[in-house]
């Protein structure tokens, strides 16, 4: 980890065994969470870079992290085909979600639903609770990125080809300028 300001190196974080995918800070700046190709899935105290949670349920490469807003909440895509959802105060796992196949990415908006890219070619938006709410228009590869707008009405999402789609979370069909 390094300092923003002047790039001098505050410390390393050394758990993981394998290649790191996704390394995020928790919103509130208390937490680092990273994720490795071997399924590895840590959090970090952020000012000192001790090892605060070791996660262990996902059974794959931990593709993604993303942080609910305030910050209590992580979330971890897997190419095990889960999204996991890990409360920060009790260090457990409190939701297991079946994504249907490989996982790439995973995304909070500001009212705690999640939106996922898939190996299954879509991109799909998950309520506060991590029911499925609704599949996006399929695309011809894996979804490789999903973030949502900052209002939660609109989902971005691409694939390896370039190839990006901007759909309205409430009528996918709605066309976007």
């Amino acid at each position: 980890i390094f300092d923003a300001a002047d790039g001098t190196k505050l410390f390393d974080l050394k758990k993981h065994t394998d290649w790191i995918y996704t390394v995020a800070y928790s919103p509130d700046g208390v937490l680092i969470a990273s994720g490795d190709r071997s399924g590895g899935l840590c959090v970090w105290e952020a000012e000192t870079g001790r090892l605060y949670l070791d996660l262990t349920d996902h059974k794959g490469a931990v593709h993604a992290v993303a942080w609910r807003d305030d910050s209590n909440m992580l979330a971890s895509a897997s190419a095990d085909g889960t999204v996991k959802l890990w409360d920060m105060n009790q260090g457990k796992a409190i939701k297991s979600i079946s994504v249907g196949g490989g996982v790439h990415d995973v995304a909070f908006d500001h009212q705690g639903r999640l939106v996922t890219a898939g190996q299954d070619n879509k991109a799909k938006l998950w309520d506060a609770s991590g029911n499925h709410v609704r599949d996006f228009q399929p695309m011809s590869e894996d979804v490789l990125e999903v973030e949502i707008s900052h209002d939660g009405k609109r989902v971005i999402y691409g694939d390896w080809t370039g190839q990006v789609f901007v759909v309205d979370t409430e009528d996918p069909g709605k066309k976007q300028a």
